[in-house]
């Protein structure tokens, strides 16, 4: 398929000669990679994909080609993937897909088993992810030192092995390609992930496409990433900046649900709860796999329709500041019902694209007594005492792993985001906040950071270019 960058509308790329727009639209045209860039990649995956098989498996390797006899495949599960590299010095992250356990850290090979309430530490787990596997069912791919041998077999340089990871992986450099890699064997957080925001960019390739070029180039200079790629003050990665771009253009109206039909299942068993096919299970880092559902269309629903269909690029941006701006007056006596519409707030609300893009908290940030009870939460988000009695009875029933909470849009959500300022709900991973453990002060200065680069935009106006917003704050 051709990259929208390549066949920006005229219209499209200078609307209105509003130079924000023209700016960022030949910004994110900039950043395509060039055809050498990509013949590279896909060489490097192929290599790795012939080798891996040829190393960990040979008695299947079909004529030491990729084939469909092969048990490995390595394909590529990073930005790349849906287009969304920044730049050249963007790392391409690399997945290895086992077809013996195409649904990723199985139940069948946790490293603490159905039943047994012993979990491993840290450094145990470290050290099963980083020295040659002991489980006849999983070959030495999935151990970091063994695959970090191997690929430095290839010429591969500067190797680093990263087993404390949620997701153990092995960095690299590829001296005649000059590609920075990560790899990861059979994770399948990234593939999911991925296709989750290619999903969206498909529905808007020259609004939400060039935005999240925007975003993530500012965050990579706000957070320190442009100077120290390896460190981010903030916390996060580019991933849950996507998720607030996402569900900013859902809360205005310009991007659907696409799991708005997704309901949260009630399993009679464990059993059935393991067995569900519609899950994933990630994480390898840890002693059992997270649960991760998969279902989201990838069309846009029947009968919807943009509320703002001439939405550009560059008012998107403009909004996305001014919305995660502070509101100017939080403590105001007589506060406006409508300022939680037009301003984020981190003690009432959380950002999640699953059930929309901004829903209320189930318990406000720090108050450790609910506000209300979950009938009257309901009532206040307009369901009917139908649905209410019908959601009442669904939650008195034995649910597992995600299921324990649901989409988290009905009242119930996980215990600890009451102590956490910002929520940014994973998608896939329910019951994950992309900004746990983020300091309060850090949070403050994330969104001090947005608040200062409204007030640039404001004031230069439609003067304003991209530029003038992608320089360091103090």
């Amino acid at each position: 398929m051709p990259s929208p960058r390549l066949s920006i509308p005229p219209e499209v790329l200078a609307s209105s000669g509003d130079k924000l727009q023209i700016s960022i639209m030949r910004m994110w045209q900039s950043s395509e990679p060039t055809d050498r860039r990509k013949v590279a990649m896909e060489d490097l995956r192929i290599l790795l994909s012939k080798t891996i098989n040829e190393k960990f498996d040979p008695a299947l390797t079909v004529n030491g080609n990729e084939g469909e006899g092969n048990r490995f495949t390595v394909d590529i599960a990073g930005s790349t993937s849906w287009g969304g590299e920044i730049g050249p010095s963007t790392d391409v992250d690399f997945v290895i897909l086992d077809r013996n356990f195409p649904r990723g850290y199985e139940p069948s090979v946790w490293l603490q088993p159905i039943g047994s309430s012993i979990e491993l530490s840290i450094d145990k787990i470290r050290e099963i992810r980083y020295h040659p596997s002991k489980n006849p069912l999983l070959p030495d791919c999935y151990s970091l030192k063994p695959l970090s041998t191997c690929i430095e077999g290839l010429g591969m340089t500067e190797t680093e092995r990263k087993p404390y990871l949620p997701i153990p992986l092995l960095k690299f450099f590829d001296p005649i390609r000059n590609l920075e890699c990560d790899l990861q064997c059979n994770d399948l957080t990234g593939v999911y992930n991925n296709s989750y925001i290619l999903a969206y960019t498909k529905l808007s390739p020259y609004v939400l496409r060039p935005m999240l070029n925007t975003i993530k180039n500012w965050y990579r200079i706000q957070s320190g990433k442009a100077n120290n790629p390896k460190r981010s003050i903030f916390g996060l990665s580019s991933y849950p900046m996507c998720l607030m771009c996402i569900a900013y253009l859902q809360h205005i109206g310009h991007l659907p649900n696409l799991q708005q039909d997704v309901r949260a299942k009630v399993y009679a068993t464990e059993e059935e709860w393991l067995g569900d096919e519609e899950l994933v299970w990630v994480e390898w880092g840890s002693n059992r796999g997270l649960d991760a559902h998969t279902t989201f269309n990838k069309s846009l629903p029947s009968g919807w329709q943009s509320s703002n269909a001439s939405l550009t690029a560059a008012q998107a941006v403009r909004g996305f500041f001014k919305y995660f701006s502070p509101d100017p007056a939080p403590n105001r006596k007589t506060p406006n019902p409508k300022d939680d519409k037009v301003h984020f707030n981190t003690s009432k609300q959380i950002i999640s694209p699953l059930s929309g893009g901004i829903i209320p908290r189930a318990t406000r940030y720090k108050d450790h007594q609910q506000e209300d009870d979950l009938q009257s939460y309901l009532r206040k988000r307009n369901f009917t005492q139908v649905q209410i009695e019908e959601i009442m009875e669904e939650h008195k029933k034995i649910k597992f792993g995600s299921g324990s909470t649901g989409k988290g849009d009905q009242g119930i959500q996980p215990d600890k985001w009451v102590d956490e300022m910002l929520v940014i709900q994973d998608p896939l991973k329910w019951q994950k906040n992309h900004a746990s453990g983020i300091p309060y002060y850090t949070c403050n200065k994330f969104f001090d950071r947005i608040s200062e680069t409204h007030k640039i935009l404001e004031t230069l106006g439609e003067e304003a270019t991209v530029q003038d917003i992608l320089k360091k704050l103090a």
